[in-house]
């Protein structure tokens, strides 16, 4: 594992908050639809920045922005994410954490020590279909167990699922939704082809078929991301 890159200031990794995001190569996971496959599947060697470079950045940075958010490919792969989060806790932020559920264990002792604000979990589909999203085999019995955690933890979170028509229809996420429900907030993300996919020839979830799925729902709390805001009125 190795740090791919930062972005210095985002308005989107954390709602409401100014934040600084670290970028980790390398994930366990093959999703088709992965705009970040030049750090997922190129695992790099050697950090672009080193962590010491990065947290002497941020110390100019205190009082300026709000947050930083640890995100990949899949932090918690990395056997350092720990001590990064500790160091960037020290300077006062914030710390966001973006993870795939598969590595329970990790996210779980950064809970028992307080080292989390926010946690944003994604759920590629229903359990049935999960291989299918990922484009590997997965123990679900790790991602169920990353979902339970994160429900009980009493830290602030959010699912998201990124939505391809190719792999996602209605009765899909309805079961999906069956899977993790309930939860405080669900955000269906828009698929965007930005030409670094893992695969080609994918295309957006339609916005009719996420109304259907709300409509389903109307005690739950889903919201979208990347939509035009005049298809999500």
């Amino acid at each position: 594992m190795a740090i791919a890159g930062v972005s210095n200031l985002s308005l989107v990794d954390f709602d409401g908050y100014l934040t600084y995001t670290i970028f980790f190569s390398g994930c366990n996971m093959r999703c088709p639809f992965c705009h970040n496959s030049i750090i997922v599947l190129n695992n790099f060697k050697d950090d672009e920045l080193s962590f010491s470079s990065i947290i002497e950045d941020l110390k100019t940075r205190i009082n300026k922005i709000d947050a930083v958010c640890f995100s990949g490919g899949e932090p918690t792969l990395d056997p350092r994410l720990k001590q990064f989060i500790v160091e960037v806790k020290k300077l006062g932020f914030l710390v966001k954490l973006d993870t795939n559920g598969t590595r329970p264990e990790v996210v779980e002792d950064l809970l028992k020590n307080n080292l989390i604000d926010y946690i944003a979990m994604d759920i590629k589909s229903s359990f049935k279909k999960y291989s299918i999203a990922t484009g590997v085999e997965n123990d679900l019995n790790l991602i169920r167990r990353s979902v339970n955690l994160i429900k009980s933890s009493g830290v602030q979170y959010e699912f998201r699922t990124t939505l391809v028509d190719e792999l996602h229809d209605v009765e899909t996420l309805v079961e999906m939704i069956e899977n993790i429900k309930p939860f405080p907030k669900l955000v269906f993300q828009q698929f965007v082809d930005r030409g670094t996919c893992i695969k080609k020839g994918l295309h957006p979830f339609p916005y009719e078929k996420i109304l259907e799925v709300k409509r389903r729902y109307p005690d739950l709390n889903i919201e979208t991301r990347g939509y035009d805001s005049k298809e999500s009125r």
